[in-house]
């Protein structure tokens, strides 16, 4: 019986182990792995993290929804019971997706592939338009833990509070307006992880620096390489937090005879990684098994190769690129002649004021909160804790790009998201340290004031670009793939995602010297000239690779040796004859919201190209006439009213209940002329409906 009863027991202990199928070593494993993960799923504060980062994730995600249901009221917001898309570059992107789906063409935009991956498990239409709202909820995780660790670090307060700030910190970032408004349903663009990835860079090199730990450098280098990648817009970003991270430690070097930092480490990360090179991941990656030997002379070594790799590559070509367009953008020069730029015709670079910033960053309380915040307690806490200054550092080009809202436009407003929130948290926690006792009244005025921000929140949903009636137009005729179809660059990119057709102009082409051409058709008074370079243009689209499309008006002037002036005049004869050879057919589509554009448009076409001058001054306003408050939108200068006032203009026209008051110019333009009267004898008018026209031009 006590034999029986041991190997009872025996049996049961074996029932209670994991099955070894011959491989017995594996048990215990498995069984400390099961014990510890137990563990940390049991642990407070683990629970805790988990539960705080689901709200953060959720939260956004139930407001956006909320603003989904408000566009689905409008059908005309949908196109095959599906949202369209609320940016002009998301049908870039929305193509490169096919394309990826297609070819597996690993060359394309990050974007792109990712979303080819997730419309591989989850469907095309629907990833799309929702895709930016998941996606965009990171910046709030990511935010949360660069708060976390900041509090941990800074070590005033207990883990168990710290969260809750970083909680609330997060909270504050991700429904900030700035941020908010621009990761809406729809809007398929970079925007939704152009603040997570840098961050996340940011944390992992700071966290290096803290801790010395060679795997924070190695989720660093990844961080940043996929930053670059993601948007090369990042570049310039990490670029200048580079720079002063370097001046600081030359600083120091001079005064204190030392670094306070493995300079040379860091140093030729950045360089590597920050260049504009297609072989940067290899580079980076031959770079960190070198440097984790942590050798002086193979640091030195590594760090003299990446300086060569860096000048080769031309390290600091984006940034100078992108001063050039955003700073020196008011005129755009090419070999031959002066255009007007982009930079002043699109409303998210136009400049904005103080108000404008204040309001899109949550309001007054929270913008000066957090700037006092960031500015006074983190020079505070650099001085007090020698690692922090290095996130300052970091974080420094995340406030200046915000600020450059006023001069480089509204879309650079939400980069001020992280340091606002960190500010905010900084600035109590910092009271907090000097009032301890205080803790908890403290922390309840800091919930309540941030539900009271998030209840009276204001910002502006973001709205599908096109209307459903445009995309019908789009797909009603059989648009071929050798087939020419010219329309303003706003629509480039959805006609090209909607069509097989080719275009001139979109978001990715668009720019002074490009757009003149496009400009002049629709803005002269010549049916003809209208008829003729329209032509001439889709000729030499079929003759000359994609690439040099850009300069495709120079070409011509090139090959005809006249100046713009002389050949444009030529072009408008009723004689003009060219010998047109090419596939495929040619066609203007005309949204009728492009008459809100014409002082746009008129801004390319109305410049001396020689001299770069303005060739004369003109006006387009309108109102509604239809609401219950007048509404006006100058488009030019305010003194201008007074030629309104003073009947000096005499050129009015009401269409679809809107008022257009213009100069006789706009009124004998081909773009009012085609869009409103429909003369157009050049042409024939194959489409319509209540959204758009299509004219097919007759190639004989």
């Amino acid at each position: 019986m006590v034999k029986e009863k041991q190997e009872e027991v025996l049996n049961s202990q074996k029932d209670n182990q994991f099955p070894s199928f011959g491989l017995d070593f594996i048990a215990p494993i498995l069984r400390n792995l099961k014990n510890h993960l137990f563990t940390r799923l049991i642990s407070h504060s683990f629970f805790w993290h988990f539960i705080l980062l689901f709200i953060i994730f959720l939260l956004p995600l139930l407001f956006h929804y909320f603003d989904y249901s408000i566009l689905s009221k409008d059908s005309q917001n949908f196109f095959e019971n599906t949202l369209i898309l609320t940016s002009y570059d998301s049908y870039f992107y929305a193509k490169g997706v096919k394309e990826f789906l297609e070819t597996f063409n690993l060359s394309l935009p990050y974007l792109s592939i990712l979303g080819g991956i997730l419309t591989k498990i989850f469907g095309l239409e629907n990833t799309l338009v929702w895709s930016s709202v998941i996606l965009s909820a990171s910046f709030g995780v990511v935010l949360y833990f660069l708060i976390f660790a900041v509090l941990e670090y800074l070590g005033i307060l207990t883990k168990k509070t710290n969260q809750i700030f970083a909680f609330l910190g997060a909270i504050l970032g991700v429904l900030s307006p700035h941020f908010y408004q621009r990761n809406g349903a729809g809007y398929f663009d970079t925007d939704m992880l152009i603040l997570s990835l840098p961050l996340l860079a940011v944390i992992c090199l700071w966290q290096y620096l803290v801790k010395r730990q060679f795997y924070f450098l190695v989720f660093f280098s990844l961080a940043t390489f996929l930053s670059v990648g993601w948007h090369n817009g990042i570049q310039n970003l990490l670029l200048v937090g580079f720079l002063l991270y370097v001046g600081y430690e030359l600083f120091n070097i001079l005064f204190f005879k030392q670094a306070k930092s493995p300079i040379l480490v860091i140093s030729s990360l950045f360089l590597i990684v920050l260049s504009p090179s297609p072989y940067s991941f290899f580079v980076l990656l031959l770079a960190l098994i070198a440097l984790y030997f942590e050798r002086l002379k193979i640091s030195l070594v590594v760090f003299c190769l990446a300086c060569g790799y860096a000048y080769f590559f031309g390290l600091f070509n984006p940034m100078i690129a992108q001063l050039k367009a955003y700073l020196f953008g008011e005129i755009q020069y090419s070999k031959a002649f002066i255009y007007a730029s982009v930079v002043e015709s699109i409303l998210e670079t136009s400049k904005a004021n103080f108000a404008i910033l204040m309001q899109r960053s949550g309001g007054v309380g929270l913008f000066f909160l957090g700037l006092i915040g960031f500015v006074g307690f983190g020079f505070y806490y650099s001085l007090v804790r020698k690692n922090f200054i290095y996130l300052c550092i970091f974080l420094f080009p995340f406030l200046l790009l915000g600020f450059a809202t006023l001069k480089l436009g509204v879309r650079f407003s939400f980069f001020l998201s992280p340091i606002l929130a960190l500010g905010c948290v900084l600035l109590v926690v910092g009271f907090l340290g000097i009032i301890q006792r205080f803790l908890k009244i403290i922390l309840l005025v800091f919930a309540g004031i941030v539900a009271m921000w998030i209840a009276n929140l204001e910002y502006e949903i973001p709205k599908p670009i096109l209307k459903a009636q445009e995309i019908e137009a789009f797909k009603a005729l059989p648009f071929g793939l050798n087939d020419i179809v010219f329309v303003w660059w706003d629509y480039g990119y959805a006609l090209e995602y909607f069509t097989q057709a080719q275009t001139l102009l979109h978001g990715g082409r668009h720019s002074g010297i490009v757009n003149y051409p496009i400009a002049e058709i629709l803005l002269n008074h010549s049916e003809i000239l209208g008829k003729n370079l329209s032509l001439l243009l889709a000729q030499k689209m079929q003759e000359i690779p994609k690439s040099q499309w850009n300069r495709i008006f120079e070409i011509i002037l090139k090959q005809e040796k006249e100046t713009p002036q002389a050949f444009l005049g030529k072009l408008a004869l009723n004689d003009f004859r060219i010998n047109y050879y090419f596939k495929g057919e040619v066609y203007w589509i005309l949204p009728k919201r492009m008459l809100f554009l014409a002082a746009n448009i008129n801004g390319f076409r109305n410049v001396d190209l020689e001299s770069g001058k303005r060739i004369k001054e003109g006006v387009f306003l309108y109102e509604k006439t239809n609401s219950k408050t007048k509404e006006e939108y100058v488009l030019f200068k305010d003194f201008y009213l007074k030629k309104i006032q003073n009947g000096t203009l005499d050129a009015k026209l009401i269409f679809k209940n809107i008022q257009f008051v213009m100069d006789f110019d706009y009124l004998k333009s081909n773009l009012i002329q085609w869009l409103v009267f429909r003369n157009n004898p050049m042409m024939n008018l194959v489409f319509e409906n209540e959204s758009i026209l299509v004219y097919q031009i007759p190639k004989e």
